[in-house]
Parts: C-alpha cells; sequence; structure tokens
C-alpha cells in the first residue's frame, strides 16, 4: 500500500490559537505507526497537513532541520505551543480534580490530555507516576479511599480500581446524573466541597 494513502487519516492543522497541536500531534503519531513510516518519511508527511500558520511556520524552518524529524518536531512545537499555554495548562493539570457528576473514565481522559500539554518534555514514566498522583488526589473521596486501599503500581491500574468501584456505586445508588450529557474540557477546573454522588464524609 502505498504509504501516503494514510495522510487522509490526519487532520490539518492550521496552528491557530484555537487549534490543539498536541491532538493533531498525537492523531499523526498514531497514524505514523499504524503506516510504519520511517522518520524520514515523517518529516517528508507532516508538513502536507499544515495550512496557514503551521505551514509559514514550517516554510521558515531552515533545510537541516525539516529534513530531521527529532528536530522539526521540537521546532514545530516550541514555535507553534505559546509559552503562557503550557503554564494554563500546568496550573489546569494541578486543579483538575473530579466533578460531582464526572465519571471515572472522562476524569481520567482529562487527566491524560493535560499530563500531555503541561509536560511534554516529560519521559513517560515520569508521565505515569504525574498522572497516576493527579488521578488519585483528583478522584472523590468514595472513590479515592478505595484506590488509597488498592495501592495501585501505575495509572492505568488505579483507573481500573476507580471504575470497579464507581460501578459498584451505580448498582446501589443508580447512574452517574448527567454523566452521558457531561463532556470534561481539560480547561474545567472542578472542585466540588461536597460530592453529590456516593459515601462522602458529614465531617466539615
Amino acid at each position: 500500500m502505498d504509504p501516503r494513502n494514510f495522510l487522509s487519516l490526519i487532520p490539518e492543522f492550521g496552528g491557530e490559537l484555537q487549534d490543539d497541536y498536541y491532538q493533531f500531534k498525537a492523531i499523526f503519531d498514531k497514524t505514523a505507526r499504524a503506516a510504519d513510516w520511517t522518520d524520514q518519511q515523517k518529516a517528508c508527511f507532516l508538513p502536507l497537513r499544515l495550512r496557514r500558520k503551521a505551514a509559514d511556520v514550517f516554510d521558515h524552518l531552515d533545510a537541516s532541520t525539516k529534513e530531521d524529524w527529532e528536530a522539526l518536531e521540537k521546532a514545530l512545537e516550541s514555535k507553534l505551543v505559546p509559552a503562557h499555554m503550557t503554564t494554563h495548562f500546568r496550573l489546569a493539570f494541578k486543579r483538575r480534580v473530579q466533578g460531582p457528576d464526572e465519571s471515572v473514565l472522562d476524569f481520567a481522559q482529562a487527566i491524560q490530555k493535560l499530563a500531555r500539554r503541561a509536560y511534554p518534555e516529560f519521559t513517560e514514566e515520569v508521565m505515569e507516576k504525574l498522572k497516576l498522583d493527579a488521578f488519585i488526589n483528583g478522584l472523590r473521596f468514595d472513590l479515592k479511599r478505595i484506590v488509597l486501599i488498592v495501592k495501585p503500581d501505575g495509572f492505568e491500574e488505579a483507573v481500573n480500581s476507580a471504575l470497579e468501584m464507581e460501578g459498584q456505586n451505580q448498582l446501589v445508588y443508580g447512574p452517574l446524573p448527567g454523566s452521558n450529557a457531561m463532556n470534561a474540557n481539560s480547561e474545567d477546573f472542578y472542585s466540588p466541597r461536597v460530592p453529590k454522588y456516593g459515601f462522602t464524609p458529614t465531617t466539615q
């Protein structure tokens, strides 16, 4: 199969303020792995999906950077992700807690998305620890106490433990109110003082 056939799976990226570079890059990386592209092919194909500001940024890079995949990745990220946005995402990551009607899965996905945006330079090992701590710290009390008892070794295990407890809660209390309608965004800061669902302490 012609490797260029996979290009249609990758959305165009304009590089404007409202455009999510990390989302675009995640789709590009997944497609590149599925297509088994080499670094040379990735450096060749990526600019074909750039438009407007992003295309202009690429055009002004020197030839050696355009041909070196690792250097190209770093150059585009430094120019297409404003520094103040990284600060914003790090603040959001630190403040993010599970909403009263937010499902465990939605919360876990929000943590993953924020972690990638807030600390793109960190290794997977460091990211795993950051995600695990943020996920546990942000869980509602009824779920957090169970996850702390389990003492998960990683983020995925913590999410699975919370999902199991959430399922048990739903058997007792019924479905989460508004769980299907709620679609958490990484910019939302949920800080409920008293969760509306499941067991919560009565002491203030």
